[in-house]
């Protein structure tokens, strides 16, 4: 590449910018729907047709859907997953199609006005995880300090090194001592 940058690993068999046609200069600009792995999609519509046979075709379409009866059937399958287990008892679908139906009739049901969003008032995840991301950073390099030979006699311990706070404005944050 001109910039110096390695080029991109891609699994296509030739590269875009070798294509002239008209259609290809248009078609570039709308959703990229090959970018979607075809296995998911198998997954996806075994899961869509498994409720649809259970509660109707496009029935969250018709009828209002909470968004936290979805949330909790997908952490469901995700644990599920999580835990080992690949397909779900119940249907034969695999617990990542019933993930991803979940989340697409959560985009549908939004879509169309049928959603119910019965979600908590925000909260903090975002600053949590961030906090515990930086937490994390600094405790793993004293973990990896220590497994090295003792350079130092006067090292802290990672409790010592900081800890999260919750700030004057509300927000979680890590702050190092």
């Amino acid at each position: 590449m001109a910039d110096g940058a390695p080029p991109k690993v891609t699994g296509l068999r030739c590269s875009p910018s070798e294509v002239d046609n008209p259609k290809h200069v248009v078609g570039v600009s709308k959703a990229p729907f090959s970018l979607i792995p075809p296995v998911a999609l198998v997954a996806l519509a075994l899961a869509m047709e498994d409720g649809a046979y259970k509660y109707g075709e496009f029935n969250f379409r018709v009828s209002k859907v909470t968004a936290r009866i979805y949330i909790e059937a997908a952490q469901r399958h995700l644990l599920a997953y999580l835990d080992g287990e690949e397909v779900a008892a119940d249907s034969g679908v695999k617990h990542l199609g019933h993930v991803m139906a979940c989340a697409a009739i959560l985009l549908d049901a939004a879509s169309v006005g049928t959603l119910v969003d019965d979600r908590p008032i925000p909260g903090q995840v975002g600053e949590a995880l961030e906090a515990a991301r930086q937490m994390l950073a600094v405790k793993r390099a004293e973990r990896a300090e220590r497994a090295e030979p003792a350079q130092q006699q006067d090292r802290q311990p990672a409790d010592s090194l900081g800890a999260i706070i919750i700030g004057r404005d509300g927000r979680m944050e890590w702050q190092a001592h």
